[in-house]
């Protein structure tokens, strides 16, 4: 799935580019509201009662969780999501950059929700090489697992995710898991090693 791909779904679906398309426009945010009431009381588990100072949403789409982890976090937070298409549907707001370039230096933690499905060969293991790069302390990742997918959509195995970003120098546990339309989502946190 490259950026091609990713800017005619933003130009044909608008928000919903970025979600499954089974889910109606006027559902969209009360889906991803659902999604965010499984992932923060989780990625709160992973954090343990530290907060971190510096927050990355990584493949941050138009935003959709993006503006729930700087609400929560109560942290500026900076969105990275590559297909300037998706990124100009992001609501503004002054707590969030958002940019269409990989951002520099480290961050204290790094959120990744649904992201590694769409990329393949070279683009999935620059993606892992830049998280590990840039994480000083939290890797806090959803994706789907198991058995399924599409042409433009790869479901992986908890031992693919643990061996790609253990080849990087992070050691993923999964923490939980969650049904999306009959979907299993796998749940991780992850370290540098």
């Amino acid at each position: 799935m490259g950026l091609e791909m990713w800017s005619a779904r933003a130009q044909q679906y608008g928000r919903r580019a970025v979600g499954d398309l089974n889910i109606p426009e006027d559902h969209f945010d009360a889906a991803t509201d659902m999604q965010w009431d499984i992932l923060w009381p989780l990625l709160q588990g992973a954090m343990g009662g530290w907060r971190p100072r510096t927050a990355l949403d990584f493949g941050c789409g138009m935003g959709r969780f993006t503006g729930l982890l700087c609400r929560d976090l109560n942290r500026f937070v900076v969105g990275y999501e590559p297909c300037v298409d998706i990124l100009t549907l992001a609501d503004p707001d002054p707590a969030i950059e958002y940019t269409a370039e990989p951002p520099p230096g480290s961050f204290d933690l790094i959120f990744c929700s649904y992201v590694l499905g769409g990329l393949e060969g070279s683009d999935l293991t620059d993606a892992c090489a830049y998280v590990s790069g840039a994480l000083d302390r939290l890797l806090f990742l959803a994706e789907h697992i198991g058995e399924g997918g599409s042409e433009n959509w790869r479901f992986r195995s908890e031992a693919e995710y643990a061996a790609m970003f253990a080849a990087v120098g992070v050691k993923l546990r999964r923490i939980g898991t969650y049904l999306a339309l009959g979907n299993e989502i796998g749940v991780f946190e992850g370290r540098p090693a």
